[in-house]
């Protein structure tokens, strides 16, 4: 069973944006349950203090129990294991899902990553019950991001590729999506966006830039995070 106790060490080059490692952690092709339980097995992978736990199962008849990671889970587990069997990531070399178990190989890309995490570089702990509730992969991968940095910084060009915002809106539209996606984040207590004085001005440093405050202890949401512009919210997608 993957407990909610469960937290990922995630190796620190996963969260540099930009980076080779940040891209091959967000395929394109997961639903954000696919990514939720990708995240909870590498975590299950790094659980050990001086080894990667290479290959292991997981028991299906625990998926959905109430100490579960996944107790929230309310489709058929029918549904859950063709989720599951659709998971391809570069991470993780094979699953499969047979005699009421996950069986999971990870792969040898994700083992090295780990090792250099051994040697000197510090991973970047998130709790993965905080997760949970994300209903799209944007905010999961801010919030990832947020515990990563603080505080953390990105440049509206790399956010609008990053966060799957339309390239086809217009700059105004996609900052305003950026901001609508921030406020999804649960950990994040405030942010600001740089934005030149006049759009002909030369460029200095940190026009463009979004900064994004993690939400810690002794801190409190500011306002900003509760104003929404008005507007259709999609429908969730299914696991």
């Amino acid at each position: 069973m993957l407990s909610k106790q469960l937290f990922l060490r995630l190796p620190r080059a996963c969260v540099i944006n930009n980076s080779e490692e940040q891209a091959l952690l967000y395929p394109d092709n997961l639903t954000p349950f696919q990514m939720k339980l990708v995240l909870g097995i590498l975590a299950q992978a790094n659980m050990s203090n001086d080894k990667v736990i290479e290959n292991f199962d997981i028991f299906l008849q625990n998926f959905k129990s109430q100490h579960s990671l996944f107790s929230w889970v309310k489709t058929s587990m029918s549904k859950v294991i063709e989720a599951i069997e659709g998971i391809t990531h570069p991470f993780i070399h094979n699953i499969t899902c047979t005699d009421g178990r996950i069986n999971v190989t990870i792969s040898q890309l994700y083992r090295k990553l780990i090792a250099r995490q051994f040697l000197a570089e510090k991973p970047v702990n998130i709790e993965l019950e905080a997760l949970m509730a994300y209903k799209k992969v944007s905010s999961i991968k801010l919030h990832i991001q947020t515990k990563g940095f603080y505080p953390y910084r990105a440049n509206l060009y790399f956010l609008v590729e990053f966060l799957g915002v339309s390239t086809n809106q217009r700059r105004k539209e996609q900052i305003r999506s950026i901001k609508n996606k921030i406020r999804t984040v649960n950990n994040v207590a405030d942010f600001n966006y740089q934005h030149p004085v006049e759009i002909s001005a030369p460029e200095k440093a940190g026009d463009y830039d979004f900064t994004i405050f993690r939400l810690r202890d002794g801190d409190w949401i500011e306002t900003s995070m509760n104003k929404r512009k008005p507007g259709k919210r999609a429908k969730p997608k299914s696991i």
